[in-house]
């Protein structure tokens, strides 16, 4: 997983360089593509941590929660120019903004949960499991958002 992030990262910069002025025009696709570029960093870091054997379950939970503290806090940062923006224009992209914002979220708050009841112990032996699907699906959300930045974003109709 951390292999096929990194590739995608790769990908992900030279497509979105080669476009990067078409995004300058509406805020929402700087956001998610600084948005999808996060998920990619913490997809990629947290997968690497499980690769380390000699970390145990409650070091793998800290840096969890660390990683998930900063998407928290990314999110919220990257995302309050653009709903800044919706309330004090027309409305425009209310509910897609809701949609890049939901998910993200929810999957952070996904593994937050599972870190806390790996550190106080209350977890069984397949939160490797259930951090490795969450992932997965974080991954997943970044594919969708990357498509929808390079199709959606980058080569729609300028008016």
């Amino acid at each position: 997983m951390a292999g096929s992030s990194a590739t995608v990262i790769g990908l992900i910069f030279v497509a979105v360089q080669l476009k990067s002025d078409k995004f300058s025009r509406k805020p929402i696709w700087k956001a998610v593509a600084s948005s999808t570029f996060f998920i990619y960093f913490i997809v990629f870091f947290l997968s690497l941590t499980f690769l380390i054997p000699a970390i145990g379950p409650n070091t793998k939970s800290i840096i969890i929660m660390v990683h998930v503290g900063l998407g928290v806090y990314r999110v919220v940062r990257i995302w309050f120019p653009v709903w800044h923006d919706i309330f004090k224009g027309s409305g425009e992209g209310f509910m897609e903004a809701i949609w890049f914002l939901a998910g993200p979220f929810l999957l952070y708050s996904l593994l937050a949960y599972h870190a806390v009841k790996i550190y106080l112990g209350k977890q069984e032996n397949s939160f490797d499991n259930s951090i490795a699907i969450i992932l997965l699906v974080l991954l997943g959300l970044a594919l969708r958002n990357s498509w929808n930045l390079l199709v959606d974003g980058a080569f729609q109709r300028t008016s």
